[in-house]
């Protein structure tokens, strides 16, 4: 297999490798809920991770329908040997933010097993790491700012509508008065 590969960085290579063990380990497992998911190690997208700049992969848990929307449970970079675990709590919240409300359909309990599960996996590789269960104020503040306010869209367009017909009736009460 080593034959096989393009040549890589120091990083890039780290990060392929942590990649294809991560799914060796957990490729086979699904976590339950509507739609199912499976936890997945995103690989490095190029050669390089420009000096370990962009040697941050994600932790994902993929569901099998995919307008489901893929869930972040961490980050594992590679270049610092640090991985950030995110706990029920806050992947619960992002969840909420991201599809307005509705409700996350992992168990915890199932959940917290996984984290477990990758935690002992990713320490066993030399790697520290941190679980994080409060949704940072930066995120909040991106996901308020990125949320749509209701009515904005159509208020917008009724207006514009409503400002095309005046504009005509304007324009035809001009042609025909002359």
């Amino acid at each position: 297999m080593e034959g096989k590969r393009p040549l890589r960085t120091q990083f890039a290579m780290k990060a392929l490798d942590m990649s294809e063990m991560f799914q060796v380990t957990f490729g086979d497992l699904s976590l339950p809920g509507t739609p199912p998911r499976r936890v997945e190690l995103t690989a490095p997208d190029g050669f390089s991770t420009a000096g370990g700049a962009q040697a941050l992969q994600s932790i994902t848990l993929v569901p099998d329908d995919p307008s489901a929307g893929t869930l972040v449970a961490g980050t594992v970079n590679g270049a610092a040997n640090t991985a950030e675990l995110r706990g029920f709590p806050y992947l619960e919240a992002t969840h909420k933010m991201r599809f307005h409300g509705r409700k996350l359909d992992i168990p915890a309990s199932s959940y917290q097993q996984l984290l477990e599960k990758v935690r002992t996996f990713l320490e066993g590789h030399g790697f520290s790491v941190t679980v994080v269960n409060q949704l940072p104020d930066a995120a909040r503040r991106h996901y308020d700012a990125n949320r749509p306010r209701p009515g904005t869209g159509a208020t917008f367009w009724v207006l514009l509508a409503f400002m095309g017909l005046a504009v005509a009736g304007l324009a035809a009460y001009l042609l025909l008065t002359k």
